[in-house]
């Protein structure tokens, strides 16, 4: 079986002639030449478009995409919570799988995030602009403010607040 194997080696592998490397080793430098290189079907990348809400708290779907044979595939994903914009996650084995003689590619799916009216990110911060009145500047007060989640928070304005004040609560950004 292992001499079968030698002498028809699987489509897994192919050998790279190109690009020779020169050491004090002219048997190093043949076997450089004539290492196997793995090979497999190639990467899909999709574009998922989420909303702020979805990366607060994660999302899983079910996602259709064309594969290069035409075919389409769909795959369960689970979108962790916190991702950023711009990332691409990579899903292993969801990718093309038209030659099976080779293992399947991955699916990378490139992450956006659609820009919220109210809600703003900053790294993993959320920030919102709060208007007040100025008596609850000058005299202090309190503002109510609505979470991404919908729950009620209560913020006390501290008497002699200048505009343009920024108030921290911890525990209330992307996880």
């Amino acid at each position: 079986e292992k001499r079968h194997a030698y002498d028809n080696p699987t489509p897994q592998f192919r050998f790279d002639t190109g690009g020779f490397r020169t050491t004090n080793n002219p048997f190093a430098d043949f076997m450089n030449g004539f290492r196997p290189t793995h090979q497999r079907n190639r990467d899909i990348t999709i574009n998922l478009t989420l909303t702020i809400h979805d990366v607060l708290s994660g999302k899983d779907l079910t996602t259709r995409y064309k594969v290069p044979s035409g075919r389409i595939k769909e795959a369960d994903i689970t979108i962790p919570p916190g991702v950023a914009n711009g990332t691409g996650i990579k899903f292993r084995g969801l990718g093309d799988d038209g030659n099976n003689m080779l293992p399947p590619g991955d699916l990378i799916v490139k992450i956006k995030i659609v820009e919220d009216p109210i809600w703003k990110r900053d790294g993993n911060n959320l920030v919102i602009k709060v208007y007040c009145s100025i008596f609850d500047c000058l005299l202090g007060g309190e503002v109510k403010i609505k979470t991404l989640e919908g729950r009620a928070l209560s913020i006390k304005i501290p008497k002699g607040t200048q505009t343009d004040a920024k108030f921290s609560i911890p525990n209330q950004g992307i996880p």
